[in-house]
């Protein structure tokens, strides 16, 4: 819907400045400034899922818990580790699994499963150019992920989320023909940029507050190492984190 605003919003106002100013020496730079303004919101929907601007996404919790989530993996190192400390905080998450490496590791998706957690489709692959990908791919990409996760557990597939996060037309058209929901976050650890502990640390307290769904991924050291030192700190400072979760208790 936002897509379609700025594109009328920006073929009406080229359409005006024509009309208004074709006569004038201010016609380009008025047009390439409408230009670059529709590209900048264009961009900032492309890679914020928070914006909403191509599909409907999740991006908080409506109560006042936090929700934990997990993206990458499974990894048979890291993600064991991280379901250890997750049971020993009686804390549940959400794993957003790529697809070749749930059909590796399939009994780590099992117990992902079984000791409370939810799972979501992140792509077959991982494609990092995945939001340029046609039609045909995106769906594929999609598809497998959700049939290798579904002959694991045996359950549908409801969530979905993009690699990096990256939407656009087709995508958005995909995940709407699928029915899928779409999760984002509203707290970005960014684990995959603060490798030292205590800095990783110091920043997932400052940003947890109550609501967020916060990024992560399972299949880095770092995330692993602080996990159980977040949980620790931050339930002494009075965050409540899910420790029972469904797909009604996240779309509520």
């Amino acid at each position: 819907m936002k897509h379609r605003v700025n594109l009328i919003l920006f073929l009406g106002l080229s359409v005006l400045i024509w009309l208004f100013f074709h006569n004038s020496e201010w016609l380009i730079s008025l047009l390439i400034l409408i230009c670059l303004l529709y590209l900048s919101i264009l961009g900032f929907g492309v890679m914020s899922l928070r914006f909403q601007y191509f599909m409907k996404s999740i991006t908080r919790l409506n109560n006042h818990e936090v929700l934990l989530t997990f993206d990458d993996g499974p990894n048979f190192i890291h993600t064991p580790r991280i379901l250890d400390t997750l049971k020993k905080h009686n804390v549940k998450g959400v794993f957003f699994l790529v697809g070749n490496r749930a059909f590796e590791h399939p009994d780590l998706v099992r117990r992902i499963i079984s000791e409370g957690h939810l799972v979501g489709n992140h792509t077959f692959s991982h494609f990092p150019f995945f939001a340029l990908c046609n039609s045909a791919i995106v769906g594929n990409e999609i598809d497998s992920a959700s049939s290798t996760i579904k002959k694991i557990t045996e359950n549908e597939v409801v969530f979905f989320r993009p690699p990096i996060g990256y939407s656009n037309p087709i995508i958005s058209r995909a995940v709407r023909k699928r029915n899928l929901k779409v999760m984002g976050w509203s707290k970005r650890s960014f684990d995959t940029v603060f490798r030292n502990q205590q800095l990783l640390l110091n920043r997932l307290l400052k940003i947890t507050k109550s609501g967020d769904i916060v990024l992560m991924h399972d299949n880095l050291a770092q995330t692993q190492q602080v996990l159980d030192t977040f949980l620790c700190q931050a339930k002494n400072k009075g965050i409540i984190f899910a420790s029972n979760i469904t797909e009604d208790t996240i779309t509520k």
